[in-house]
């Protein structure tokens, strides 16, 4: 018997002391013994099979973005439409029924501060603009580094453009209003005051980056149009039901929360685990909802998008000194955010309660859990590829860069088409100006812009400018 023994102790092995492998003997044993140094990844390297858990990954994050429906949680377009159905689902009762009218207030003033605003600007620069004198910008001057050589050399004021010769419409305006006062001021030193003073021309400072910022404009606002579509495929997918939006979960994970909950003296921990027992979910919606949805918010929705984008694309394009450009598309994109602005100030139970709210699982979504073999077959598949494979030519060149190119191409086109007038020398240059009837832009045209023929602005007839026909050498 050893000391310990007989002073009344027991040994007891030693567990936190890692055990030593036995030894083996045999041939292997030192590729035994190499592999037990390897550690736990040992296998998952060997396994060159392995790799296919990389391709799932992607396939399941693609799942979640566009496998489920969701209401946008940072848009009072997305509280307008999803607290109506939770004040639906918890019995119209007073508080859920005032967070359903306060975020159709919201709704609405966000609508009218962004046509407003809207509203203002295309009244700059189809009303007040015409009252100034001022001509559309067109391409005047859209070469001026290669002039007189190039097309668009020839200014509104009918002479040659040349950089240091080069203006802002406001000080083309003044310097030319000097002249021609100057002229009214002494009419028999005419032709001598307009061999001395020169009031340069007006045109634009940089083609290219106005057609640079005109697509950055658009891409500013992309991710409202995205939010509008997933509006759209939620109304769409969703059944036409009177479902539920809020469900309770399993009774038995309710009660063993709620014994749990009892441990607690917190009176706010208590409300926090009793959240666990509700549910916030996207699920079907009657069909008189999903009218109201679809005329009352998205399709004002989509319709100011239009508006911002064809009246931005006009605004960006008279602008002609570089800094405004810059300045100018950055600030119009502020307008299409007023709706996450109102957002900043619902309660902030409604911003949790849109936070949590589950999206609806699409019956066509990709299926995420498939058999090993699948797995590595699809991943054997996703390896063979060349440089000239479709798949790797789309992923280059996404279907949303395309998108957006389209549409700036689009609407600059239409500018060009209803404002400017394409001279035989291969020129841009302004329509002739004719000035309003009326100082006040009428809610139609307003909202017709788009489609001005519909509603055209009353003018004279009588222009009180136009393009001066300059022969040119040659």
């Amino acid at each position: 018997m050893d000391q310990a023994s007989r002073n009344g102790y027991r040994l007891v092995p030693n567990t936190d002391a890692p055990a030593e492998p036995a030894a083996i003997n045999g041939p292997g044993a030192r590729a035994a013994q190499s592999q037990h140094a390897a550690g736990p990844w040992s296998d998952v390297a060997a396994d060159s099979d392995k790799r296919w858990v990389a391709e799932k990954a992607l396939r399941v994050m693609k799942h979640d973005s566009a496998g489920f429906a969701k209401v946008d949680a940072n848009s009072v377009y997305g509280a307008a439409l999803a607290l109506p159905q939770l004040a639906r689902s918890a019995g119209w009762t007073i508080s859920y029924t005032g967070l359903a009218l306060r975020g159709l207030l919201f709704m609405l003033m966000n609508n009218l501060l962004q046509g407003f605003l809207l509203y203002m600007i295309s009244k700059e620069e189809r009303i007040i603009n015409k009252f100034g004198s001022q001509m559309f910008l067109c391409d005047f001057a859209a070469h001026h580094q290669r002039c007189p050589d190039e097309s668009n050399c020839v200014g509104p004021g009918g002479t040659i453009i040349t950089p240091s010769r080069l203006y802002d419409f406001d000080l083309w305006s003044t310097r030319t209003f000097v002249r021609d006062s100057l002229t009214l001021l002494f009419p028999e030193k005419e032709q001598e005051i307009r061999d001395k003073v020169d009031p340069g021309e007006y045109g634009v400072e940089s083609y290219y980056l106005r057609t640079v910022c005109c697509f950055l404009f658009v891409l500013g606002l992309w991710h409202d149009l995205a939010g509008s579509w997933e509006m759209l495929d939620l109304l769409w997918c969703v059944p036409t039901d009177s479902e539920r939006w809020i469900v309770p979960t399993s009774m038995q994970k309710a009660q063993e929360e709620e014994a749990g909950a009892q441990a607690y003296s917190d009176h706010s921990l208590h409300e926090t685990i009793e959240l666990d027992f509700v549910q916030f979910r996207v699920a079907g919606m009657p069909l008189h909802w999903k009218i109201v949805n679809f005329f009352f918010l998205l399709f004002p929705k989509i319709y100011l998008w239009l508006l911002t984008v064809d009246i931005g694309i006009v605004f960006l394009m008279e602008t002609s000194e570089i800094e405004d450009m810059i300045i100018n598309c950055v600030a119009l994109g502020f307008i299409l955010t007023i709706d996450e602005l109102m957002m900043g100030i619902m309660p902030p139970e409604c911003t949790k309660m849109l936070e949590n709210l589950k999206g609806y699982a699409k019956e066509n979504r990709p299926q995420t859990h498939l058999p090993e073999h699948e797995e590595v077959r699809q991943h054997q598949l996703a390896r063979n590829w060349h440089c000239w494979s479709f798949s790797l030519w789309a992923a280059l060149i996404p279907r949303r860069l395309l998108g957006m190119l389209a549409v700036t191409s689009f609407f600059v086109a239409k500018y060009y088409v209803e404002h400017c007038v394409h001279m035989d020398d291969g020129s841009w240059v302004s329509k002739p100006l004719r000035l309003p009837k009326e100082s006040s832009l009428s809610i139609l045209s307003f909202l017709f812009g788009p489609l001005p023929t519909l509603y055209p602005i009353d003018a004279e007839e009588q222009p009180i400018w136009e393009m001066p026909e300059v022969p040119r050498d040659g």
